[in-house]
């Protein structure tokens, strides 16, 4: 089984579920949207424990109840994974640093969750990077993702779609060629 789809599915009182799916070993998709989901690392680190981690390209864990501590168990997919979707979670904070190590990464949705602080340099450089939803959390700036002493860093340039909508963001927002191939900017 490649694509794994359980949407709307209360997996909360199930046991058995981070078993099952740590062994469909060629699993590239896997989407627990809105399944009750509770912020339990034994959980997940039980599923990366089975999996290989170059598999597995696409997790959509969005409309759960997922606290940061998901955070390490996500961080082991960082040579495979092209979209993550945590939107809608419990996740607080800051994004961390390590999610620039998502090298294949096109589509990152963080929106509604309690993030906080500055929007991390590294997510500038993750040059697949086309899609980033920032929408609704506590974020308060962007001076490290847009300010580079190298120069403009190739993921600035490839972004298409930037979200950073009811955010606590004050200043001025640079609009100059930092954003070379975006289509849309909130």
């Amino acid at each position: 089984m490649k694509i794994l789809h359980l949407a709307n599915v209360y997996l909360s009182g199930a046991n058995n579920w981070p078993k099952q799916v740590s062994n469909l070993f060629q699993l590239e998709e896997l989407s627990l949207f809105d399944c009750n989901l509770l912020p339990s690392t034994s959980s997940f680190s039980s599923i990366t424990t089975n999996m290989t981690s170059n598999s597995l390209a696409a997790i959509d864990l969005s409309l759960n109840k997922l606290t940061s501590l998901i955070f390490p168990w996500l961080l082991s997919y960082n040579t495979s994974l092209a979209m993550l979707d945590l939107s809608n979670n419990r996740l607080s904070g800051p994004i961390p640093e390590a999610f620039g190590n998502f090298s294949s990464l096109r589509d990152l949705n963080l929106r509604d969750n309690l993030l906080e602080g500055e929007i991390p340099r590294s997510l500038g450089e993750i040059c697949s990077l086309k899609r980033l939803v920032l929408h609704r959390n506590n974020l308060t700036g962007f001076q490290d993702f847009v300010s580079s002493s190298t120069g403009l860093r190739c993921g600035l340039k490839s972004i298409q779609y930037l979200d950073l909508v009811e955010n606590q963001i004050t200043g001025p927002f640079p609009i100059f060629p930092i954003f070379f191939s975006a289509n849309v900017i909130s």
